[in-house]
């Protein structure tokens, strides 16, 4: 019995100690040096770890044209530019590869880490902002996302910026803050147009505090339409102004259907499963499932304990997150339905993703029940921890698009072509796997596309192949391989190519298969024959 207790004892006196030293300003660096140096371990490992797929590879073919180019060819797809002009200042710097175009979203992930402790260090104090820091760095979305080359990253930059600007605004009355945020507003519309959620989401913030504060009627409107509050937006509406016939062009390109599945009432499980464990509610059971329940259910019996007890100088800081935890969550889920179309994607959600994870580090924090607390921390680590493993698992695939995990195995089957260096090309059958192999292309196996294979794309991602401007189209495949010893036909095995099979061709004969399996369905369901004229 002296034993338990001693040991009891002892654990409390450590556990107060490491208290006390993350309530400090030094505590809190070293949180956020580990924090940061732990994201840097799980994304740098994993630069290389999965093929660069289509929508990377689209990021990447960007970058081959100029400035006039890369918004000429923006305009035509689905996003805004922005996330491609300073992808473009990257890759100028270190250069166009998967390693270099996927490193810069990790640079933008520390920076997020760095913003999200910082915010949190404002509102709750330096302890919530230790365990916001570390929780961050190992969150399975925030670190999936973190090695894609897409513009997930920079949008969580951008909103954290944004909504702690917002505050200093609100607290400073200064206007040339509010015109800071405006300019920040449009700097978000101009990289993600789902970004509206989160400035909707400061919207219904502001709405709430100020009713908090009495406000209603004409003061309730007067207080929320103030002349600093129209000012900043009016800022942002005419900076995004020159993009506007842009943004309607491509929702007529969209008009007519998309790949992203409608919105069900699974829609909200999966997001919530995906958050903790980056498993589908479709594929979480078993315990997996019992624990993903269980923190959910703790989180809203902790968050709970939390409110009630918390001291009404706390209470707007506690709004604040908890609104843009879940706000942005409904805004998509609005925009999904009729007359619009599904725009619900987990990875659209990542500012809403920090502040979820803000939200768990201060009920954690400040539970007036130890036990429960330390409970629910230890449950979110061990779903992070395996959420990350599964993120390693599945590697970068869309599981939107249709509804099976497959990885893209191009890279890989790419880099075995390019190891033989013969100085062969690789023709791609299909469009869409010559923007992924185009990543990996080296100059002894240069890259090429059948020019007849383009389809039309409803949001006009194979413009640039129609355009044929870098000269990668092959518009007559006979004439391009008289001049021939050999030649690599690459793509999946499951794509109905229109070009002819070169094993069909006279003079032609298949000498070597190159395949990787599929890690996730074991599957060699990418592969790459080289075919030698006889």
């Amino acid at each position: 019995m002296r034993g338990k207790t001693s040991y009891n004892y002892t654990m409390q006196k450590l556990s107060g100690k490491l208290s006390t030293f993350f309530s400090s300003r030094r505590g809190g660096v070293v949180a956020l040096i580990i924090a940061i140096s732990s994201f840097l371990v799980l994304t740098l490992t994993r630069l290389t770890g999965s093929s660069i797929w289509f929508d990377e590879s689209f990021s990447s073919y960007l970058m081959r044209f100029d400035w006039a180019g890369i918004t000429h060819y923006t305009a035509l797809d689905v996003h805004p530019p922005f996330y491609y002009y300073c992808l473009k200042l990257w890759t100028n710097l270190l250069g166009n590869t998967p390693v270099t175009i996927r490193l810069f979203s990790v640079v933008l992930g520390v920076i997020a880490i760095i913003l999200a402790c910082r915010l949190a260090k404002r509102l709750f104090g330096w302890r919530v902002a230790s365990l916001t820091a570390v929780l961050l760095a190992i969150s399975p979305l925030f670190v999936r996302y973190g090695i894609e080359a897409r513009m997930y990253m920079l949008v969580a930059v951008i909103g954290l910026w944004g909504i702690m600007t917002y505050l200093r605004a609100e607290t400073s009355g200064k206007r040339c803050r509010y015109l800071l945020y405006g300019f920040i507003i449009a700097l978000g519309m101009w990289t993600h147009y789902l970004m509206i959620t989160v400035w909707l989401s400061v919207w219904v913030y502001r709405y709430l505090r100020l009713r908090r504060q009495g406000c209603e009627g004409r003061k309730l409107l007067r207080s929320f339409f103030s002349a600093d509050w129209l000012i900043s937006h009016a800022v942002a509406i005419i900076a995004f102004l020159p993009w506007i016939p842009h943004v309607l062009h491509q929702l007529r390109g969209m008009s007519s259907g998309y790949w992203i599945p409608a919105v069900t009432v699974n829609t909200l499980d999966d997001y919530w499963s995906s958050l903790t464990l980056y498993s589908e509610a479709s594929g979480t059971d078993g315990w997996w499932a019992v624990l993903v329940w269980i923190i959910l259910v703790l989180a809203v019996a902790v968050s709970r304990q939390v409110y009630c007890k918390s001291k009404q100088a706390s209470r707007p800081s506690l709004l604040l997150t908890l609104v843009v935890a879940v706000a942005p969550i409904l805004w998509l889920m609005l925009l999904s339905f009729y007359p619009f179309k599904s725009v619900f994607v987990d990875r659209y959600l990542i500012v809403a993703v920090i502040f979820t994870v803000i939200w768990l580090a201060v009920i954690v924090i400040r539970s007036p029940n130890r036990q429960l607390a330390g409970l629910l921390l230890t449950l979110v680590v061990v779903a992070s921890i395996c959420g990350v493993h599964n993120v390693y698992r599945l590697g970068n695939y869309n599981r939107y698009f249709n509804g099976s995990a497959k990885n893209t195995m191009t890279g890989e089957v790419v880099e075995q072509i390019n190891t033989t260096k013969d100085n062969t090309p690789i023709v791609l059958t299909g469009a869409y796997n010559y923007y992924e192999a185009a990543v990996y292309e080296q100059k002894s196996h240069p890259v090429y596309y059948v020019r007849s294979e383009v389809g039309d794309s409803e949001v006009g991602s194979l413009q640039m192949l129609k355009d044929n401007r870098l000269g990668k189209g092959i518009t007559d495949l006979q004439r391009f391989l008289v001049a021939k010893q050999q030649v690599w036909l690459a793509g999946y095995s499951t794509d109905q190519a229109t070009i002819t099979p070169l094993s069909r061709m006279t003079g032609w004969r298949a000498a070597k298969t190159i395949s990787v399996p599929d890690p996730i369905t074991g599957e060699s369901h990418y592969k790459a024959t080289l075919y030698v004229k006889q």
